[in-house]
């Protein structure tokens, strides 16, 4: 945990990282395999975290559920059954549509 000088309070380092990325960091990236994805909202609400290949195409929904406000999740997804290429993985909310591009190399 840090500490913020202006406000008094402590920080998570991770949820401030997490809040710098736009909410979400996925890593390795490149992938061989297996990736992590990390997320964090400021609300609490439904999520879903969709994996969909370059041409839109869905693959896979690594997650569907209701997160609690601020609270940092963790996910592991094997993309074992997939192809080689560039993927898209998607965090998606009722107001919020997160996408980052990550790359399997096989």
């Amino acid at each position: 945990m840090g500490y913020s000088p202006d406000s008094g309070e402590l920080i998570d380092p991770v949820l401030s990282l997490l809040n710098e990325h736009n909410g979400m960091l996925i890593y390795p990236n490149p992938f061989n395999q297996k990736v992590t994805i990390k997320f964090a909202h400021p609300e609490t609400e439904t999520v879903r975290i969709i994996l969909h290949d370059i041409m839109g195409r869905k693959v896979a929904e690594i997650f569907r559920g209701i997160v609690a406000a601020n609270t940092i999740y963790s996910f592991s997804y094997d993309a074992g059954g997939l192809s080689s290429g560039i993927y898209i993985c998607q965090v998606k909310t009722e107001e919020k549509n997160v996408n980052r591009k990550v790359i399997l190399l096989k």
